[in-house]
Parts: C-alpha cells; structure tokens; sequence
C-alpha cells in the first residue's frame, strides 16, 4: 500500500507551523460538524495511524488532528520544535481531550530523540534511558494535570 493512502481525506492544517514539511506535518480529518477532541503526537510512525483513525472516525463525535516530525519523540520536553509546538497547541485548546503519543522506541536513539551521544553515535550514554522516562513523566503529567487523556502507542 501506497503510504499517501494513509493521508486520504485528510488535508493540512494551521495548529502547528511545520519547519520541513518532508519530515512532518500537521494533518486534519473532520468528522462533520463536531469539533477536534482528539489529537496525536509523534514522530514518523504516527502516520501510520492515519488510516486507522480514519476508519474510526465515522464513530466517534470528534474531529482528528495529527502533529508528527520524523526522529522526535513525541515529549514536552523535545528539542524539535514541531512537538513543543504540538504541546502547546493542545494544552492551549480546551476541547482536545483525548491526546494520542506516538513513537517507535528502540535502545538506539537519535539526537532528535534527545539521548544521542554525538562523539559516539552508537552508544547509548548514561542517564539516557532514565532521561526518556522522566520527559515521559513530565508529558503525561502536563497532559493529566490539564485534564487531557493520554494515550501510549509506542511501537
């Protein structure tokens, strides 16, 4: 299957000013008249949601929205601007109250990641896994405290 096809019936949207629209975007699915309750966060393979959401939305009374950049995990804390922007869009928005992060997670990561040591671009360097899970701790708790649902879809 064509990955275009994931972005069927979708169209771009304004929520979130993407730097490198190669690496990411912000993409929009309206589902009639009811407004955007739902949003996710991610790096590339967030995409790969697009046609499930899709599918689903004919049941559900919500718009969708999708934020993602390639490499970035999807915490409040990232260096890619395209997530800080995400987070403060949907902390800013007082419908949205489902929020979806998603990412692919292996124990190799990328400077976009945050963890990625640059003299040595195999290695894992301390702190990095205990670094991950305290941006985790931090994205769900500004999620939570703002009485947003999150949901996990690491891969």
């Amino acid at each position: 299957m064509s990955y275009g096809t994931h972005w069927e019936g979708w169209s771009s949207c304004n929520y979130v000013e993407t730097p490198d629209p190669i690496l990411g975007g912000c993409f929009y699915l309206t589902n009639m008249d009811y407004p955007l309750r739902v949003a996710v966060i991610g790096d590339s393979h967030a995409g790969h949601l697009a046609s499930g959401l899709r599918d689903v939305l004919p049941s559900i009374p919500s718009s969708i929205a999708v934020a993602l950049y390639a490499g970035c995990y999807p915490v409040i804390n990232s260096e890619c601007i395209l997530t800080q922007q995400a987070y403060k869009w949907v902390l800013g928005d007082p419908d949205i109250d489902v929020v979806i992060l998603s990412a692919y997670h292996n124990l190799y990561v990328n400077e976009n990641r945050l963890y990625l040591s640059s003299d040595m671009p195999n290695a894992i360097p301390d702190g990095s896994i205990e670094r991950l899970e305290d941006n985790l701790i931090a994205s769900i708790n500004s999620l939570t405290d703002s009485g947003r649902e999150p949901i996990f879809g690491f891969q």
